[in-house]
C-alpha cells in the first residue's frame, strides 16, 4: 500500500534526522528530549512496517511476526511519549538557565 510506504519513509527519515541532531546537541536534557523524538520515529517505522507487511503477505507466521513488530512499535511510541512529557519541562528549564547564564 503506497500510503504505508510513504509513512514508513517519513518515519525513518524522522528517526535519522533526530538521531543525527542529537549528536550535535551538548545540553543533557535537550539531547535526551531529541533522542526521545528519534525513538518516536523508530516506533512509527516499526509500526507501519508491520502493518505494511501484514497487508502484503497474510500467512500465519507472517501475521505473528507482523504482530510483534506492531506491538513493539506501539510500545516504543507509548514510552517515548511518556519520556517526551518528562523531559520537556526539564529541557525548557535547562534552556532558561543557559540563556540567563550566558546573558550575565
Amino acid at each position: 500500500m503506497p500510503t504505508f510506504i510513504i509513512l514508513i519513509i517519513l518515519s525513518f527519515a524522522m528517526f535519522i534526522y533526530y538521531r543525527i541532531r542529537a549528536w550535535q546537541i551538548h545540553a543533557p536534557y535537550k539531547k535526551k528530549w531529541t533522542v526521545t523524538k528519534a525513538n518516536m520515529g523508530l516506533g512509527a517505522f516499526m509500526f507501519f512496517f508491520g502493518l505494511n507487511r501484514l497487508f502484503i503477505q497474510a500467512s500465519a507466521l507472517s501475521a505473528i511476526v507482523c504482530g510483534v513488530f506492531i506491538l513493539y512499535g506501539l510500545f516504543i511510541i507509548y514510552y517515548s511519549i511518556k519520556a517526551y512529557r518528562y523531559y520537556w519541562p526539564r529541557m525548557v528549564e535547562e534552556s532558561r538557565r543557559s540563556v540567563t547564564s550566558n546573558g550575565q
